[in-house]
């Protein structure tokens, strides 16, 4: 928790003072969230909006593509090493917690997360699979004449057009839509939490902190990493994901 002072021991001394705002995001978590929207975003808008011929249109898009690789790699890693909410022990939910959170939901009896709640970080996670499937597909995806694509895009593995790939890229179509529409979902839900359930869970993606109050998984998630070891972790993170991407695709024999 933020804030709160302890005064000096002794008879008489009083108990410290309730926090008014309590950690929820750390800076990585929060800052990868809206760097990956913005390059989904822009992945889409030069594929759809521009027209898929136009060399440096692609050229774009295949760099925001990989700026999204980098990210769920980053993503990955810092599900182990991020603060308590970021982690992934701390959210994927059972299916019991989530049929349970759904039907407190409709009754309106639904407690409060500090974190992802049991529905929101499945949706989270299928969010995730979602872009990783994506972004990977994009790597074998070229246009009909075959000059502009992924970095992997020319390879035919000794066929003139393998099945494996034409599957890879109508996935690569298709799934654009479907992450579209997930993340409408999301976006919605979030809207809902922020402004109907006074649950200030955009506001927190900005600011990394929320109100203090009685949450569900507050005993959790609630000891932070000092600020100075989440920056070190994050760098490493961060130097890990670009090595693993870039080095895997050179080794691969891609075209960047």
């Amino acid at each position: 928790m933020t804030g709160g002072t302890w005064p000096a021991s002794g008879r008489g001394a009083a108990r410290p003072a309730q926090a008014s705002q309590v950690t929820v995001w750390d800076a990585p978590t929060r800052l990868y969230h809206w760097v990956q929207l913005a390059l989904v975003c822009g992945a889409y808008y030069t594929q759809w909006l521009m027209g898929p011929s136009v060399d440096p249109t692609m050229r774009w898009h295949r760099w925001c593509g990989y700026g999204v690789l980098v990210l769920l790699v980053f993503r990955l890693l810092w599900g182990f090493a991020g603060s308590p909410t970021a982690r992934f022990a701390s959210f994927i939910p059972s299916p019991r917690a989530v049929l349970r959170y759904a039907g407190q939901l409709v009754s309106g009896r639904a407690p409060r997360f500090l974190g992802h709640n049991p529905v929101g970080a499945l949706m989270v996670s299928a969010l995730l699979l979602l872009l990783a499937a994506q972004a990977f597909s994009g790597l074998f995806t070229a246009d009909s004449n075959g000059i502009f694509g992924g970095p992997f895009g020319h390879f035919d593995m000794m066929e003139e057009s393998p099945a494996w790939k034409a599957r890879l890229q109508r996935w690569h179509h298709m799934g654009a839509n479907a992450l579209l529409a997930l993340i409408a979902i999301h976006v919605l839900v979030n809207l809902f939490y922020q402004f109907v359930r006074r649950d200030r869970l955009v506001t927190a993606m900005v600011t990394g902190v929320k109100p203090a109050g009685d949450y569900a998984d507050h005993s959790h998630v609630a000891a932070q990493i000092p600020a100075r070891v989440v920056t070190i972790r994050a760098i490493l993170c961060l130097v890990t994901a670009l090595i693993v991407v870039f080095g895997g695709l050179l080794l691969g024999g891609g075209k960047l």
